[in-house]
């Protein structure tokens, strides 16, 4: 549960107000959201495991350790400390099975048909349910 919430905050990580801080004579700009000691898979085979990461603008701006990040971090940056908690990438699946999504027990019960022209009668009356 925990791990949806993070992954859920990450998406959108865009929405914080833009901060702007001066750091050993030059500005830099912060990050929208930090997080810190945690156990992020990056999935780069070169670097497959990181503790930090910052995002500005809903994208990833650094990956390191919490010193890499730290520099990111402003008044305005939201930071979570992950306490040792995996974070994962984000994971969009928006495939469905429509048959499953359409039919209803009572009213277009597609999948108790027994032939494809059983299935292709009913689908015609699911039409006429549905305008």
């Amino acid at each position: 549960m925990r791990l949806a919430l993070v992954l859920a905050i990450i998406c959108l990580a865009g929405c914080g107000e833009k901060a702007e801080e001066k750091k050993a004579g030059t500005v830099v700009r912060s990050a929208d959201r930090v997080f810190v000691n945690g156990a992020i898979y990056t999935v780069d085979t070169q670097r497959s495991w990181a503790q930090a990461v910052a995002i500005r603008d809903g994208r990833i701006i650094a990956v390191g350790t919490g010193q890499d990040v730290q520099d990111l971090i402003g008044a305005g940056t939201e930071v979570t400390d992950l306490a040792g908690q995996m974070l994962l990438p984000g994971f969009h699946d928006a495939h469905t099975h429509l048959l499953i999504g359409i039919a209803t027990p009572k009213e277009c019960d597609l999948l108790r048909l027994p032939s494809l022209e059983d299935v292709r009668s009913k689908l015609a009356e699911c039409r006429q349910l549905t305008g």
